[in-house]
């Protein structure tokens, strides 16, 4: 009987079903102003101070035992690859920096998904195997022409409406990845900052150090932070599928052998093949108990002195960090 009851309990407590869509025509005639849809035109003007309001609805979301730690977190953007990261302003100045590349492919993706939701096309895995079969490891980001949509559907209000739910939730999952190196001490702005001056210096390297238990902590702690600020959102409360979307194109990206010069995000974090699954588990995790959240115990972490190009010692621990070492860049 008890264990009955735990059943029924678990299944009522996973995550809400995906949202049920009836395939649909596009509008004969769309709202004129759509045509200047942040998301369709990669407005990266607008797509910034997006970046920024979801950035400060997450430390928002925090618990207050997190949420002092980087209350005044500043957010960069680069120009240079796909890619995210944490990193220090400034002694006691946490920062987030993402790249524009970075919120080209989100867009994309949104509203390839937000399409396939509305209208039942397979627009996630066109955009998908499109970008493997165009993409040049020495080349700029490359992004389909857009003359191959078809207009109505590209400007249809409910698809425009979704597309900004999904690229609002993936970015917070990306932000609050970054933000909980900070927090949960795989990254410590205690020296002179300035550890990573621009994007160039964190996707040029050959093969850049990451601590993998750091990145799956960041993970769950990332998406956790999503679904809880999520909740206190008014209108839309924030998924994982956001989340989802972008690994999955990172997973597919990577078996289909795109160049990863470009798609430094999957160069520079452990294979989306290992975190869907993980971040799955913390997604039901969450749902399961609530939403409880209790303080991470940090990994030890590895002082950049301990490293040289090339080195990818993740899974070295130092027992404990010395005076004066330099803080660690955490992806």
């Amino acid at each position: 009987m008890r264990l009955a009851l735990a059943v029924v309990l678990l299944v009522g407590c996973g995550p809400p079903p995906p949202r049920a869509t009836t395939p649909r025509p596009p509008v004969a005639d769309p709202d004129e102003a759509a045509t200047m849809d942040a998301i369709n035109t990669v407005d990266l003007a607008a797509l910034h101070r997006k970046a920024t309001r979801i950035l400060h609805e997450l430390v928002d979301g925090l618990p207050p035992w997190y949420r002092d730690q980087v209350a005044h977190v500043s957010i960069d953007f680069a120009t240079e690859g796909v890619n995210a990261y944490a990193s220090c302003a400034g002694f006691a100045q946490p920062r987030v920096t993402v790249t524009d590349d970075l919120l080209h492919v989100l867009a994309r993706l949104a509203a390839a998904r937000a399409a396939e939701e509305v209208f039942d096309v397979d627009a996630t895995a066109a955009y998908v195997d499109w970008m493997a079969a165009h993409q040049r490891a020495d080349g700029a980001l490359v992004d389909p022409p857009q003359d191959r949509e078809d207009p109505r559907r590209r400007l249809d209000r409910h698809k425009l409406t979704r597309q900004h739910e999904l690229f609002d939730e993936g970015l917070a999952w990306v932000l609050g990845h970054e933000l909980a190196h900070h927090y949960l001490h795989h990254l410590t702005c205690e020296g002179d900052g300035g550890i990573v001056a621009d994007v160039r210096a964190a996707t040029q390297e050959i093969v850049p150090a990451f601590h993998q238990p750091d990145e799956l902590a960041a993970d769950a702690a990332g998406i956790a932070n999503t679904l809880r600020a999520g909740q206190h959102r008014p209108g839309y409360t924030w998924q994982h599928r956001g989340a989802l979307l972008l690994l999955s194109f990172f997973a597919r990206q990577q078996a289909l052998g795109v160049p990863d010069l470009v798609f430094a995000f999957a160069r520079t974090h452990p294979p989306a093949q290992l975190r869907i699954p993980l971040l799955q588990g913390a997604v039901m995790t969450w749902y399961v108990t609530n939403g409880v959240v209790v303080p991470a115990i940090p990994y030890p972490r590895i002082p950049l002195a301990a490293m040289t190009d090339g080195d990818a010692r993740a899974d070295v621990h130092d027992p404990a960090p010395r005076d004066g070492d330099p803080p660690r860049r955490a992806r």
